[in-house]
């Protein structure tokens, strides 16, 4: 996991900076979860499993308050009626890559192991779900199969971190570290500092909406209680637990302090935006 910490930030030598190549899933990575709002100038890009519908809603809301609208609907994921502009929707499309890059960039992100057993909880053993059947076919699984969290646990640690669902690979990836201009990182645990974040951008209130809720952090004992299972989730998330500042423990769930985003390389961003974003050319 060091050496996928090691590919996610700049590294930096005396008297010189020096870049490490971009990973190979930045620009999938981009596609789905850099988010636009060009009416409040934010771009808000998405963690699975990390409050993704309350910021949907909040940002939504925001623009319709913004523009004196009420377009929101309780489904936030109406890609056809959302303010929200993205490259895999279609519908982020813009003049030049600064319209985005100097919007102000945020996340949201959770400590590694609620997360962990939150993911399991809603998405695993659970034939309709789409992820599930995606699940089911990296891993070579029926998709009535049954299986268990230290199974669960066992292969998405063997699995390649960039390979693995969204919903349960490391934040890191997710957030694409060390490759966004991020104005702001809050942490689920600590929403008051991104609600402050938020209001200095036009957004009065953060406004909970939690279809997918678990309950995960009152029952994490039950799912980690073992200490090799325990082990081999804190190995996995071990990029997260460093850049992140949360403990790898069970004993404080809590933030150990904030974030302080990292420097960006924004180049990639840079040329992903005017490869997939690009506004064509009037005729």
């Amino acid at each position: 996991m060091r050496r996928l910490l090691s590919r996610l930030v700049r590294t930096k030598t005396p008297g010189k900076q020096e870049k490490s190549p971009p990973p190979a899933h930045l620009r999938a990575t981009v596609r789905r979860h850099l988010t636009f709002y060009p009416d409040l100038n934010v771009v808000y890009f998405r963690n699975a499993k990390c409050g993704t519908s309350t910021f949907l809603k909040t940002l939504w809301t925001a623009t319709d308050r913004r523009l004196g609208t009420t377009t929101f609907v309780e489904d936030v994921r109406d890609h056809e009626n959302a303010p929200a502009q993205t490259i895999r929707q279609g519908n982020l499309r813009v003049p030049d890559p600064d319209v985005v890059l100097n919007a102000a960039h945020f996340t949201v992100v959770r400590h590694p192991l609620v997360r962990l057993v939150s993911g399991y909880i809603e998405k695993v053993n659970r034939p309709p779900k789409h992820v599930w059947q995606l699940f089911c076919a990296r891993h070579g699984l029926p998709l009535d199969a049954q299986i268990s969290f230290p199974e669960f646990v066992e292969l998405i640690a063997a699995d390649d971190p960039q390979m693995v669902d969204r919903h349960f690979r490391p934040q890191s990836i997710n957030i694409a570290w060390g490759y966004v201009p991020y104005s702001h990182i809050g942490q689920l645990e600590a929403l008051d500092q991104t609600a402050r974040f938020l209001a200095a951008h036009d957004v009065p209130s953060v406004l909970a909406h939690r279809p997918h809720a678990t309950g995960a952090a009152e029952r994490l004992r039950g799912y980690l209680g073992d200490p090799t299972v325990l082990k081999r989730a804190v190995d996995f998330f071990e990029a997260d637990f460093e850049t992140l500042n949360y403990a790898p423990s069970l004993e404080n769930l809590l933030p150990l302090s904030p974030i302080e985003p990292p420097e960006a390389d924004i180049g990639p961003l840079r040329a992903i935006l005017a490869m997939d974003a690009r506004q064509s050319a009037p005729v």
